[in-house]
């Protein structure tokens, strides 16, 4: 199979033997598989990952081998994959929640992933999904359970919200709060005034907008946070005591309601291009952080 590599600071694609599934995993042809943030950063070395790796955690294919002890799964059946894979024994992992697994390791991260023609996983980690998704659109389902994880902050609709930031996260935040009966606002906190909003969702946040989102926030809102950062954040701390700020970080929600919900219209013009393996150095070009890019390999 073809494969992009990264091995040191350099990246390469490379022809390398079809993985084969052993006990409790299954072997999946990737068909799409969709260019994240998280995915940059480890291709530009900025965020620690094993070495050599195949990078790539959001993708959809369908199942071409299964382990020996798998009954759940079919041959050709059309899956996507929850790319936090954990230990598969602790509650965390009985409950279909492998983020919060202490031994979870990430596709793309501590893990080979999805920018290859094939990747074994195990089956805890597929997710079927239904014949009306086309590859690109199942190969979304990952970055729509993040967003889904900000309804566990227990937003209601006559608050008063903003989302910060102007990439694909924000843009789908969005959307799926819509869809839920909240109306955030999306872009820069500039113009408001302090004491303004319930809660902030911030999905790119940088360092010297933490104050700023403390003033405007209500006595008793919530801070909600969605992005990944490499470093440490300096917290101003008297002024989240002094106003009751709840600070919530959230991952991810339901990958059986990302699925049933994703549509053309969730979508719509977040759908980015399509490139073949063999252009990847077109697909990791610089690109809008609203679209998201995807690797076909069909």
């Amino acid at each position: 199979m073809l494969a992009l590599i990264k091995e040191g600071s350099q990246l390469q694609l490379q022809e390398l033997p079809i993985p084969e599934p052993q006990t409790g995993e299954v072997l999946i042809r990737v068909r799409a598989a969709g260019l994240c943030r998280t995915d940059v950063l480890v291709m530009q070395g900025k965020l620690p990952a094993i070495n050599p790796l195949i990078p790539g955690h959001e993708f959809a294919g369908e199942i071409t081998a299964i382990g020996s002890d798998i009954t759940q799964f079919q041959l050709g059946q059309p899956v996507t994959v929850h790319p936090l894979i954990g230990c598969g024994l602790c509650p965390c992992c009985q409950i279909k929640r492998p983020e919060h697994c202490p031994d979870v390791q990430m596709l793309g991260v501590e893990r080979h992933g999805a920018f290859a023609e094939y990747i074994c996983v195990p089956a805890q980690a597929v997710w079927q999904v239904p014949d009306s998704l086309s590859w690109q659109e199942a190969a979304y389902t990952e970055p729509v359970a993040a967003t889904l994880g900000v309804l566990r902050a227990g937003i209601q609709p006559e608050q008063k919200g903003w989302i910060t930031g102007s990439n694909r996260i924000a843009a789908l935040t969005s959307r799926v709060l819509n869809l839920h009966g909240c109306q955030p606002g999306i872009g820069s906190l500039a113009e408001f005034e302090p004491d303004s909003l319930d809660y902030v969702i911030e999905t790119g946040l940088k360092a010297e907008e933490l104050p700023t989102i403390l003033q405007v926030l209500k006595p008793g809102g919530t801070l909600i946070a969605k992005s990944r950062h490499l470093g440490e954040l300096p917290l101003p701390w008297n002024m989240l005591v002094r106003k009751d700020i709840r600070l919530q970080g959230l991952y991810y929600g339901s990958f059986k309601q990302a699925l049933a919900m994703i549509n053309t219209e969730l979508l719509g013009d977040l759908m980015g291009k399509s490139y073949r393996l063999s252009d990847w150095q077109s697909f990791i070009a610089p690109a809008p952080e609203a679209q998201k890019p995807f690797l076909v390999m069909d």
